[in-house]
């Protein structure tokens, strides 16, 4: 059985600034994005607007604006900036935005346990360090270490934390969970 990868500890007590972690999570989630999305919709021409896509039209189908990004200008505003900025196609990414919902089963998971809910840090722990997260979380790392190390220098955000957050989030790929990444993201944004 291979020994697992050991954990340089001075590099996790140190601090690390907010915006490195926060633009790296970012650029994760935006690649496995795109990585997901078929290179056919990366092609696609924008359509113009007919009378069946004209707000007042998309308005009749009883969804409130707030489930459905597409409907927001400041969204769309956002997603034509994103494209510009990073060489994107703008049709493709105004077109996830469209698609993108508001998932409330994403809202209701994130919120906090109700106020007199005892937290045991005990039970926390061990539910993330056990034997098999540790060897998965050492395979994962060498089987990933360039892609690691490039995220790395990138984005700032050293290996452990990424390997880290994707373990405990994932098992290592091993659950993906039930709710689509780009509507997770929206509603959490």
């Amino acid at each position: 059985m291979p020994m697992p990868m050991p954990m340089p500890l001075p590099r996790m007590l140190t601090p690390f600034k907010s915006s490195p972690l926060s633009t790296g999570l970012v650029g994760i989630f935006a690649l496995a994005l795109l990585s997901a999305a078929p290179q056919a919709h990366a092609k696609k021409k924008p359509k113009p607007a007919t009378a069946a896509s004209s707000p007042s039209t998309a308005q009749r189908d009883d969804v409130p604006d707030l489930v459905t990004y597409g409907r927001r200008e400041d969204v769309m505003r956002f997603g034509a900036e994103i494209a510009e900025r990073r060489g994107l196609d703008t049709a493709w990414v105004l077109g996830a935005l469209q698609r993108a919902r508001f998932a409330p089963a994403v809202a209701k998971a994130i919120m906090p346990p109700p106020a007199g809910t005892a937290k045991n840090w005990a039970l926390y722990r061990s539910r993330f360090i056990e034997p098999i997260r540790v060897r998965a979380g050492a395979t994962f790392w060498r089987a990933n270490a360039q892609w690691l190390a490039e995220a790395e220098a990138r984005y700032g955000v050293p290996p452990e934390i990424v390997v880290g957050i994707i373990g405990v989030e994932t098992i290592y790929g091993q659950q993906m969970g039930n709710f689509r990444t780009l509507d997770a993201l929206a509603t959490l944004a």
